[in-house]
């Protein structure tokens, strides 16, 4: 497992973290995997989340050693430092109620933008937001107690830490809102 992100909740006070933490880490295996445990219909990198409390992170670890060579390259991130910046990411229009879906257009329209390409579902990474469907329709992503789940990370091809993950698509991270021990969630698109 290699590190992929780090975040501090004081860098994205909106993400919501479990009592007791404010530092998520997350990991993957540089490969692919074939529907993990728990992960029908995935094939991508196989993710670790973890939450923890920074004071509680005392030691430095030794780095890992170095990848072999069959690793994809566009699973192993060039190091880089995110500078979050807050937005609002409004849904998809296939999340919206039936009828809120023509008066966001019309407002759109009226700001002289595209709901869908301006408003809704932002590219980029994200610490929440909304997912986009853009290869396929909404696909509702629940949890085994029931619950919808909700964004909690999305890791976008490209950029600075120069990841490919699924055609140069999207690997989003569900989390349960109801709770914080169920297991999360993926997605790629």
């Amino acid at each position: 497992m290699i590190s992929v992100l780090q975040l501090y909740s004081r860098d994205v006070p909106n993400l919501p973290f479990p009592t007791g933490t404010d530092l998520l880490q997350l990991l993957w295996c540089p490969d692919d995997h074939a529907e993990p445990q728990g992960q029908h219909r995935y094939w991508g990198p196989n993710i670790e989340v973890r939450f923890r409390s920074a004071a509680g992170v005392t030691e430095i670890l030794d780095p890992p050693p170095p990848l072999p060579h069959e690793v994809k390259n566009g699973y192993v991130p060039h190091p880089c430092v995110l500078n979050p910046v807050d937005v609002i990411d409004l849904p998809d229009q296939d999340e919206l109620p039936e009828d809120l879906v023509e008066t966001a257009e019309t407002w759109a329209e009226e700001q002289g933008v595209e709901y869908a390409r301006t408003l809704a579902t932002l590219p980029g990474w994200k610490a929440g937001g909304w997912p986009s469907w853009h290869l396929t329709d909404l696909v509702p992503i629940d949890c085994s107690c029931g619950s919808r789940m909700r964004l909690h990370l999305t890791l976008d091809s490209g950029g600075a830490p120069g990841l490919n993950v699924g055609r140069f698509g999207e690997l989003r991270v569900f989390t349960c809102p109801s709770d914080d021990s169920h297991p999360v969630r993926l997605n790629i698109q």
